[in-house]
């Protein structure tokens, strides 16, 4: 059996990396991005393990544009295949109220926060803006899918005064997560939202506490599972 020559490993190499398989890192986290707005504000969710938006919900609120006003209301895309987000970024496009509305975005390089424009042209009249950053410091493991819900033990721990919550969902749910101290009272909600299913960490910040004993919960469906960290300044 003849060896690969040198070339026909940078051409895998390469064809490896155009195809994704070397950045799955880099991609957008899954699940939804709530992001206010001059119009009020839109919710895009992250689909297609972090290659596409799935769809996209718009919300007006007292929104000024061509010389109406657009008290409340709330619009629902959803596009086959969803819109392609390239390269971080993305553009969507999709008819709203007597008009179009395009929204561009890009995500930073690890997905962990967007920014962009939007433009709303009603009518021949555009109104457009800018929107973001938006942020999140939650992030999607790897490409595993688990095979049932788990809560893994914070690292470093002890700590001080940053750590990391590392927990995985087997089917989409919406997840809770919450810092208690050590008599139970609720210090911070560092999660509150539906994500998909996967394995995920997120930095849990502890530098205006105290030393001592705190409690981090998971709650997602049925599940539920505390565990106990220290913070040692």
């Amino acid at each position: 059996m003849k060896k690969l020559t040198p070339f026909i490993y940078y051409v895998i190499i390469t064809f490896l990396g155009l195809t994704g398989f070397k950045n799955n890192y880099a991609q957008p986290r899954l699940g939804d991005w709530t992001i206010p707005c001059d119009f009020g504000k839109f919710v895009i969710t992250v689909g297609c393990n972090g290659s596409c938006i799935t769809d996209i919900i718009y919300t007006w609120s007292n929104f000024h544009c061509a010389g109406i006003t657009l008290v409340s209301g709330s619009i629902h895309s959803m596009r086959s295949g969803g819109w392609a987000i390239t390269n971080n970024s993305f553009t969507i496009q999709t008819s709203v109220s007597q008009g179009t509305m395009t929204i561009n975005g890009t995500f930073t390089p690890t997905g962990s926060s967007v920014t962009g424009t939007f433009s709303y042209n009603r009518l021949g009249t555009i109104c457009s803006g800018n929107w973001g950053p938006v942020t999140s410091s939650i992030e999607m493991v790897g490409n595993e899918i688990p095979s049932d819900y788990e809560l893994y033990q914070n690292y470093p721990n002890p700590f001080n005064p940053g750590t990391r919550i590392k927990f995985g969902i087997p089917e989409e749910a919406f997840v809770s997560l919450i810092i208690y101290d050590s008599i139970g009272r609720e210090i911070q909600v560092l999660l509150n939202e539906s994500l998909h299913p996967a394995i995920y960490s997120i930095v849990f910040n502890g530098i205006k506490l105290p030393s001592g004993i705190y409690f981090y919960k998971l709650m997602a469906g049925d599940y539920s599972s505390t565990k106990k960290m220290v913070l040692l300044k």
